[in-house]
């Protein structure tokens, strides 16, 4: 169903629970994978940025070094140095960063499907709190405490592996064909962004860059397209999800396909479309009268601009009727250049409707439907 899904919001923090189907950062082996009690999926959390803010309660630490920690300082002018406490782990990178002496947070990234398998994802709320519980530990042991139900969830990707019928390059035409809602689309190489400060969404043939990383032997035996939806900062997460805390998010871990889906068909796919309000003759006719009364000859040039070939192609007869009233107030020599300008016109954003071919229009539909995220309950 379209549309953000809002959650009712618990006052109180819900603690983040454990299970004992693997610990954090256990890579399991295809044994393993075989026993767990979770199912590695198509679709899960690809990335989790989270972060504390120091005090008594979600984030406790002696403000001593820990030994396994890099620091770096920043000179500023006039100013206290910047310090900045680095730790990169095979499955976790965290920072400590002081604030102008003012706050100090502990900033985390996680990718927890790739703990867990280098392609295939998770979903699974209790093997993610293991992972969890497993980096709180680590921490511990630097003399860092923090309670995991606290964190601020500044970033989460949620990705969906697709396999196309065809090469991803035939795709193409299609992929450039969504515009993405308040999104700069961008490309380079294969793959395709639409983007904002806001949120990103990416699709990518993903056996290029696992290819890597990996041997022959480890790599997938199908060709795996990556669709990746990347909520950039905690104030889009709390509006998707309705909350932007850790411990709500790993107690309802099943939301993640609706969010990703409604995410795809409001902001890529753009399906909440407006009709197209009809203009009759007499309101045309009392807009362009107004423009050719105060600019004259320029009030074609300033119509158009307003209205647009592609609108006026869209209304009832609205080529006929600008035409009709162009005859009517210019000049025989000037309306005929006019027409003529429409005409053009007409004709180049026809032919850009000739790139719909049988074959689009059957690769659109399948490329928008593998986007998707299906479950066994849709």
């Amino acid at each position: 169903m379209a549309g953000t899904h809002t959650h009712p919001k618990n006052n109180g923090k819900k603690a983040i629970g454990k299970s004992n189907t693997t610990d954090c950062g256990q890579i399991l082996s295809a044994l393993d994978i075989e026993r767990a009690s979770f199912k590695l999926k198509p679709y899960g959390i690809d990335k989790l940025n989270f972060s504390f803010r120091m005090d008594n309660k979600g984030f406790v630490w002696n403000r001593k070094t820990p030994k396994t920690w890099t620091e770096q300082t920043t000179q500023i002018p006039a100013a206290k140095p910047i310090i900045k406490l680095f730790k990169n782990t095979p499955h976790y990178q965290a920072t400590i960063e002081n604030f102008r002496d003012i706050d100090t947070y502990l900033r985390v990234q996680i990718n927890p499907s790739k703990i867990i398998h280098p392609y295939h994802l998770i979903t699974d709320r209790m093997v993610i709190a293991d992972q969890l519980i497993g980096l709180q530990k680590d921490l511990e042991k630097d003399g860092i405490k923090v309670q995991l139900e606290t964190a601020t969830l500044n970033r989460i990707d949620i990705a969906n592996n697709m396999k196309l019928n065809e090469p991803i390059e035939n795709y193409f035409s299609v992929m450039d064909a969504f515009q993405g809602k308040r999104q700069v689309r961008k490309q380079h190489n294969e793959t395709r962004y639409w983007d904002n400060t806001q949120n990103q969404f990416i699709i990518y043939p993903k056996n290029k860059e696992l290819s890597e990383v990996l041997s022959q032997s480890e790599m997938p035996n199908i060709e795996i397209t990556r669709a990746e939806m990347k909520l950039k900062n905690s104030d889009v997460i709390s509006k998707k999800f309705g909350h932007n805390l850790m411990g709500e998010l790993i107690s309802d871990s099943e939301v993640y396909s609706d969010v990703f889906n409604d995410y795809v068909r409001d902001v890529i796919f753009k399906e909440k479309q407006y009709k197209t309000q009809q203009i009759d003759f007499g309101e045309y006719y009392e807009v362009y009268e107004k423009l050719y009364r105060e600019y004259g000859n320029r009030a074609f040039d300033i119509f158009l601009k307003s209205f647009g070939v592609l609108e006026l192609v869209k209304q009832e007869k609205g080529i006929e009727n600008i035409e009709t009233i162009i005859r009517k107030l210019h000049t025989q020599r000037t309306a005929r250049r006019r027409l003529a300008e429409i005409n053009d016109l007409v004709r180049i954003y026809k032919e850009s409707l000739e790139i719909i071919t049988p074959e689009f229009v059957r690769r659109n539909q399948e490329l928008r439907d593998k986007i998707l995220i299906w479950t066994k309950a849709a």
